[in-house]
């Protein structure tokens, strides 16, 4: 019989193998099943009950833990359950008797960040790409600002599988990649990205087929390395915006919003599932548009 560190263990190397889970996805799923089960206290998965979830939802809650943290944890520990039941052939507590904790008052929407004309210009600015490090950086910045990828869908791509071809005087390219959820979708470049891509390739001067590699050995280059680069950037400017990767998709989004695209275009560019995710997550509102629209047409 595996005790509870071997089936946490297999339940983490199914997650790799079986789900394709990022190793900070993984770091999460195993931080909130420790801080679950040192709460709890049980010697035995099997002896979980429904009584000891209610028991740690209100101990959780009580000690000043938020409400978002506590779900996070009851929806880890659900599928982990699944996977001690399905996988494991465990008597385990069913799964679908986990409830989040209680709502509570309604969760403020918050607003979606993303960089206006000046920001962006300000945003670009501030990466010097006076060094192959920097070139590098900058490139990806516009591969992801002109295609709406993710970071990890971005450092995926192989540069020899981008397609370009003339348009009235300008590149454009696209490429298949693979999304979230092993989806895959098509995205398209314009000739801004091109530019970096070809500046970028001609200095580094290799033949490794990934688009953004390590520089010392020609690795595909990984997400940890990437993500100190907005990290670094995000010290260089002053901003109450929080300056993540992610903050590029979220741009891209918004601007074509603003530029009169369609919702539904806009979801399928990004490979959301649901027009929702799009609409509450993606989209964002220029508050010096609106602000013109207010100084404009507000007349009493």
């Amino acid at each position: 019989m595996l005790n509870f560190y071997q089936i946490l263990a297999k339940f983490f190397e199914y997650l790799i193998y079986h789900e394709d889970k990022a190793d900070e996805t993984i770091k999460k799923y195993r931080y909130c099943l420790n801080r679950f089960f040192k709460e709890i206290k049980v010697n035995r998965i099997e002896d979980l009950t429904e009584e000891s979830i209610s028991n740690f939802k209100i101990t959780f809650f009580r000690s000043g833990k938020s409400r978002d943290f506590t779900k996070y944890i009851l929806i880890t520990l659900r599928q982990f359950l699944k996977f001690c039941r399905d996988e494991l052939r465990m008597q385990v507590l069913n799964p679908d008797l986990i409830k989040g904790p209680a709502s509570g008052e309604r969760k403020r929407r918050k607003r979606v960040e993303f960089l206006d004309k000046d920001e962006l210009n300000e945003y670009r600015s501030a990466i010097d790409i006076g060094s192959l490090t920097g070139l590098r950086f900058r490139t990806l910045v516009e591969v992801m600002l002109g295609s709406g990828m993710r970071i990890s869908e971005a450092l995926s791509v192989d540069y020899k599988k981008i397609k370009w071809r003339m348009n009235n005087g300008e590149w454009e390219g696209e490429t298949m990649i693979v999304g979230k959820g092993k989806k895959e979708r098509m995205v398209f470049f314009k000739n801004e990205p091109h530019e970096w891509i070809k500046k970028y390739l001609a200095a580094r001067n290799d033949l490794a087929e990934p688009l953004f590699v390590n520089h010392y050995d020609r690795s595909r280059l990984s997400r940890h390395t990437a993500i100190k680069y907005f990290t670094n950037l995000q010290k260089k400017i002053h901003t109450y915006k929080h300056l993540t990767s992610h903050i590029c998709r979220k741009t891209y989004a918004s601007n074509l919003n603003e530029n009169g695209a369609n919702i539904i275009s806009i979801k399928d560019l990004l490979g959301h599932e649901r027009i929702a995710t799009t609409e509450r997550h993606y989209i964002g509102v220029n508050e010096k548009q609106l602000k013109e629209v207010h100084r404009k047409y507000l007349q009493y």
